[in-house]
């Protein structure tokens, strides 16, 4: 029988804006090594057909859908998901189809991939998912396997009955690629469950990852200028400057690249706040290069990179302030560095002239005010 390929590339969703070791070129350089025929990703076909994708996936909607576009590879979503109304007779409100809470609790961001608290995942290689025996992954299998009782079994049993739908759709797939090589683009902990379930499926081989060479060592010549920005806007604007990790060696290497390339008021806003957070300049120096860069920027400028799905608000998954502009972004990081001075009286009048702009809708209004005292006033 002509059997095909099956590598099944266990992934953390944007794994890749924090580790050097999973970073966009990386992906880019595995891609041409396995030269795939076809590519499926972690999403359902409903939502897939109507350009709907997780907010958190960059390794999806920024990297495994524009190479296979641009390689004219054919893609396949491959997830599934119960319907509004199933998810419904469980959860009072359906994560998948309704938007977060108006204001993201610490909860909220992490739950939602926000933000990778842990050392250990900067020192996961990429072919980290190929080994069961890691720990992350073994104890989420294990999770797998504990049964529990009444209404709590939910998401166990719902994650083994999609991971059984992901790996029917798999076959699919194999069907219309005999004899080929498929690629799967998915997060890691649904690997093990899958690779089980067709593991004895006569049109498959299960090939791991792993024995794909990354042939070029030059991975970062595949690293885009959105890629830069990506990286940068994560580790230094967003959350995980507060609760997680940051590689600031890998980091500074990618913001004199970005430097390299671009120069520009949002390049100087990410220098910025670089420097301030690594204490290489004062607040005041902070205050100064702000309110240039505030000088310099309209209200109508975004961040080339920011996240944002629904763009009636002002979050992102990992940025309590990612879709404002960055003339406001400015001002929200001045407000930080004077209440560092103790110059609440300040921080609070750029925090009032904010509110009464014309830009914001009473929706984003309400979230400057909600996500004010944690991510200003508490935040360094």
């Amino acid at each position: 029988m002509n059997r095909s390929k099956l590598i099944i590339l266990g992934v953390g969703h944007s794994l890749q804006l924090i580790s050097r070791y999973h970073h966009p070129g990386v992906f880019r350089t595995f891609f041409e090594s396995v030269k795939p025929d076809a590519i499926c990703i972690e999403r359902s076909p409903e939502k897939y057909h109507k350009s709907d994708f997780y907010e958190f996936a960059y390794e999806q909607q920024f990297l495994t859908i524009p190479y296979a576009l641009e390689k004219r590879i054919p893609l396949y979503p491959i997830d599934w998901l119960p319907t509004f109304e199933d998810d419904l007779l469980v959860n009072e409100k359906s994560p998948d189809h309704e938007e977060p809470p108006i204001i993201r609790m610490k909860n909220d961001f992490f739950k939602g991939h926000g933000c990778y608290p842990s050392n250990q995942i900067l020192e996961f290689d990429f072919f980290f998912a190929d080994k069961y025996s890691n720990g992350i992954l073994k104890k989420d299998q294990e999770w797998l396997d504990i049964r529990k009782s009444g209404i709590s079994d939910y998401w166990r049993r719902l994650v083994l009955y999609r991971n059984f739908m992901q790996a029917m759709r798999i076959k699919e797939v194999a069907k219309k690629h005999k004899g080929q090589t498929i690629l799967v683009v998915i997060g890691a902990f649904h690997k093990p469950d899958l690779e089980n379930i067709l593991n004895d499926c006569d049109e498959l081989e299960i090939v791991q990852p792993g024995t794909y060479e990354i042939k070029n060592k030059d991975e970062e010549r595949h690293l885009l200028d959105l890629d830069l920005f990506a990286i940068s806007t994560y580790n230094l604007l967003g959350v995980q400057s507060k609760y997680g990790v940051v590689d600031w060696v890998w980091l500074e290497e990618i913001l004199k690249q970005l430097e390299r390339s671009i120069s520009s008021v949002e390049v100087m806003l990410l220098r910025t706040r670089y420097n301030i957070l690594k204490g290489t300049i004062t607040n005041e120096e902070a205050i100064a290069c702000y309110k240039k860069i505030s000088s310099a920027s309209t209200y109508e400028q975004k961040l080339t990179f920011h996240g944002v799905k629904y763009q009636n608000r002002i979050d992102s998954y990992f940025d309590p302030f990612g879709y404002l502009s960055i003339k406001h972004r400015s001002e929200i990081e001045i407000a930080r560095e004077y209440t560092k001075l103790r110059l609440s009286n300040k921080s609070l009048e750029i925090k009032k002239s904010i509110l009464n702009s014309n830009n914001l809708s009473i929706l984003q209004k309400a979230q400057i005010e909600g996500y004010w005292d944690e991510y200003v006033i508490n935040m360094k």
